[in-house]
């Protein structure tokens, strides 16, 4: 879930914590590094990235374990978007 959607207000029965970036983003991470160090996914499809987060955080995550992005915003005057992160190597090119 984008940021942009992410209001501790909007959530009344969840502890407010749980809905903020950085406790979600450490939970987020967590669960994709499961996968990425056993290698068992080669591509990772994520929607409502925001598009600050996909540069600032998502893109530099996943480029360390040699994954390249793709990134389509939302119509219209949305920040967020779908992001799909891939690694390069198992492709003869790019997607």
């Amino acid at each position: 879930m984008a940021e942009a959607y992410s209001f501790p207000k909007w959530y009344p029965w969840t502890v407010s914590e749980i809905v903020r970036w950085p406790h979600r983003s450490d939970l987020l991470r967590a669960e994709i590094e499961k996968y990425i160090v056993n290698e068992l996914v080669d591509v990772f499809c994520l929607q409502e990235i925001d598009e600050v987060r996909l540069k600032d955080y998502w893109n530099p995550f996943f480029k360390q374990y040699n994954y390249t992005s793709i990134f389509k915003l939302r119509p219209g005057k949305k920040r967020d978007g779908l992001a799909v992160f891939y690694r390069q190597e198992r492709y003869l090119e790019e997607i």
